[in-house]
């Protein structure tokens, strides 16, 4: 597995959430975005002040 393989399946894995959320962009490698390595914020997990 090369270092671009790798970094989408940790991201893609920490990222990983059940129900809706709120996807901001996508992680950055290199200087580079990753086309598929979305960073996404499960909506249960915000509240009124988020």
């Amino acid at each position: 597995m090369d270092k671009k393989e790798k970094f989408l399946a940790d991201i893609n894995n920490g990222y990983a959430c059940s129900g809706d959320s709120i996807v901001l962009g996508s992680a950055i490698l290199d200087g580079q975005p990753i086309p598929g390595a979305q960073v996404k914020i499960p909506l249960k997990t915000m509240n009124r002040h988020g």
